[in-house]
């Protein structure tokens, strides 16, 4: 069984829209959907512990699902674990202050999301994650929250979703 496991960002929360998209698309692909509550979590390395537990805890082959901050612990996370798949929408990478800066990811399949006109985190980032990885890079009209481009978000995952299954089966 596959299961996605979506970290949401710092000032989100498990049930905002980001969360419910991508739970839609994985109850219509027929696969287990849990998000993360971090309400309670001091800082970021806390996150990463909660979601390393969650990883350890789990028997399903896992899809891990970041947004900004959520984006980070799930980065950290598949650099740690093996996971059939790492989306990321607007990860907050290589930030001053967080204990990573280096990423070396263990996912079968990788894609990323982020907007042209974020002003939290620069797309500059996610372009450098992604030149490391070798890996897909979708850039939106969009900024931080990725609010106008949620429509292209739920296709993208399905589509990153239906990918995943086939590795899984292969």
């Amino acid at each position: 069984m596959i299961e996605v496991i979506f970290s949401h960002g710092k000032e989100g929360s498990p049930h905002g829209s980001k969360s419910r998209i991508i739970e839609k698309v994985a109850e219509s692909c027929k696969i287990e959907f849990t998000t993360i509550d971090y309400a309670t979590c001091a800082d970021v390395n806390e996150r990463v512990t909660v979601l390393e537990n969650k990883i350890i805890s789990t028997t399903n082959d896992i899809i891990l699902v970041g947004s900004s901050m959520g984006g980070y612990v799930s980065a950290v996370c598949s650099s740690r674990f093996e996971s059939l798949g790492l989306f990321l929408i607007a990860p907050a990478l290589y930030l001053k202050g967080y204990k990573i800066q280096e990423y070396k990811s263990k996912a079968e399949l990788i894609s990323v999301r982020h907007g042209w006109n974020d002003t939290i985190i620069p797309v500059e980032n996610s372009i450098k994650f992604c030149k490391l990885h070798n890996c897909n890079l979708t850039v939106d009209d969009d900024d931080h929250r990725m609010s106008k481009t949620r429509n292209e978000l739920e296709n993208h995952f399905r589509n990153f979703i239906r990918a995943c299954q086939i590795i899984s089966t292969a």
